[in-house]
């Protein structure tokens, strides 16, 4: 894994959680709209589909806890990358690290709040990324995946 990578988990958590979020939005007002059944005694079912209210009321507790536990995850993720990059020694190092990968602004938002041009921004922000991965590269450097 890069360092941008290492850096981008907290952009992909935040994604991951909001699809989550979605999901269970979705099965609640699915198990909302279900329909209670109308016992008719001159009708008979031809189906044997199950419990729909009850099998989506189960998805949904476990999209529930699914987005749970991501959001435990990346919550510990958050203030470990954030501890790290509070470690950065040069200032304007830390400053771009934080507004770019915890804030997710843009180089020319960073540039604009800085007073530098955006490619003074890509040139510093490159010096960063090595300051950081001299610092902290050996826990991830060798990592394939994202969310360990």
């Amino acid at each position: 894994m890069t360092t941008k990578d290492y850096l981008k988990q907290l952009a992909r958590f935040e994604s991951l959680i909001e699809r989550k979020k979605n999901e269970v939005t979705r099965l609640d007002i699915m198990a909302h709209s279900i329909k209670s059944p109308t016992y008719d005694p001159n009708k008979v079912q031809s189906s044997l589909e199950g419990d729909k209210l009850s099998s989506t009321v189960v998805m949904l507790i476990e999209a529930e806890k699914q987005v749970r536990s991501l959001m435990d995850l990346y919550l510990q993720k958050r203030q470990y990358i954030i501890s790290q990059i509070d470690s950065i020694p040069d200032h304007t190092s830390y400053i771009i690290l934080y507004d770019k990968y915890v804030e997710h602004k843009s180089n020319c938002e960073i540039a604009y709040n800085l007073k530098y041009s955006e490619r003074w921004v890509k040139k510093a922000h490159a010096k960063a990324i090595k300051e950081f991965e001299t610092l902290y590269g050996e826990e991830y450097l060798d990592n394939p995946t994202i969310f360990s």
